[in-house]
C-alpha cells in the first residue's frame, strides 16, 4: 500500500475465532437451548395446519419463517442486551433524528417491556438497528390520530373495490382455474389489483393499530412512521421502489445474515 514500507502481521491462531464466539454466547446459551426446541415445535405445528385458503396459508407460512429468522438473528447471532439499544427521542423530534441511547433494563418488568418492544418492531423504529429509508412523522398526538383515522376510512374503501373483483374471479378457491387460464387482459388486471389489495391491507392494519396505540397513550407518534414511502419519490428504478416505497418489515431478517456480526 505504501512504497518502501513493509507491514507484518502475526498469524491469527486457529482457535481464536471459535473461542471469541463461544465467550460471546455463554451468557445467552441457556435460553437459546431452552427455547429453540419449543419454537421449532410450535412452528412445525403451525406449518401443518390449513385455513382452506391458499393466500392465508401462504401468509401463515411466510410469517412462521420470519419468526424463525428473527429468532436466529436476535438470539443466536446476537446477544440482545449487548447489541441492541433503544434510542431516546426528544419531544417533537422526528424518526431518524439524533437521540441518546437508553440504559439496558434491570428489573424484571423493565426487561419484559423492553423485550416486547424489541420483538414486535419489524423495522427497528426507535432502536439502534432501525432500517434505512423510514419516512418521518410529526409528533403531534391528536393530529396524528386524526390523520390515521381518515387514512383508515379511505383504505377500507379502496380495499373493497379490488377485493370484489378478485373474489368474482374466484381465483385460489377450491375448484378455481389457474391465473394463466384467464385472458391476458384479466391476468394483468388481476395482478395489479392483487398488489393493490396487499398495499391497502397493510396500510389499513398498520394505521388502525397506530390509531389505537397512540390515542391510548401506549405509544408515541414517532414510533409509528408510515409503513410505506412516497411512490412519486421512488419511481426512478425498481431498486428505489423496493428500498424506499415498499414496506421494510422483513428487510433486516432477509439481509442481516450476510452482514453478521
Amino acid at each position: 500500500m505504501f512504497p518502501g514500507i513493509k507491514l507484518s502481521y502475526a498469524p491469527l491462531k486457529p482457535f481464536a475465532i471459535p473461542v471469541a464466539y463461544a465467550r460471546r454466547r455463554v451468557a445467552s446459551g441457556f435460553r437459546v437451548l431452552a427455547c429453540t426446541p419449543l419454537i421449532l415445535y410450535f412452528l412445525s405445528q403451525a406449518m401443518q395446519m390449513t385455513t382452506g385458503d391458499d393466500a392465508l396459508d401462504y401468509l401463515t407460512g411466510a410469517g412462521c419463517f420470519v419468526i424463525l429468522l428473527k429468532w436466529i438473528d436476535f438470539m443466536i447471532l446476537h446477544t440482545p442486551e449487548k447489541d441492541f439499544r433503544r434510542v431516546g427521542r426528544a419531544e417533537g423530534s422526528f424518526v431518524g433524528g439524533e437521540g441518546v441511547e437508553e440504559r439496558v433494563p434491570e428489573t424484571f418488568l423493565e426487561k419484559l417491556l423492553w423485550s416486547c418492544d424489541l420483538w414486535t418492531t419489524l423495522r427497528g423504529i426507535g432502536w439502534n438497528w432501525q432500517v434505512p429509508n423510514v419516512p418521518g412523522t410529526p409528533a403531534s398526538k391528536w393530529s396524528f390520530v386524526k390523520q390515521r383515522i381518515v387514512a383508515c376510512a379511505l383504505y377500507y374503501i379502496f380495499l373493497d373495490i379490488p377485493a370484489t373483483y378478485v373474489r368474482r374471479l374466484r381465483l385460489g378457491q377450491a375448484g378455481a382455474s389457474d391465473i394463466f387460464d384467464y385472458p391476458l387482459k384479466d391476468q394483468v388486471v388481476l395482478t395489479w389489483l392483487s398488489t393493490l389489495c396487499a398495499y391497502t391491507v397493510l396500510q389499513l392494519q398498520y394505521n388502525l393499530f397506530a390509531c389505537i396505540f397512540v390515542a391510548t397513550g401506549l405509544s408515541a407518534p414517532d414510533k409509528w412512521p408510515p409503513v410505506m414511502g412516497s411512490l412519486p419519490d421512488h419511481m426512478g428504478s425498481v431498486r428505489s421502489i423496493w428500498a424506499g416505497f415498499w414496506h421494510q418489515t422483513v428487510r433486516r431478517v432477509c439481509t442481516r445474515g450476510p452482514h453478521f456480526p
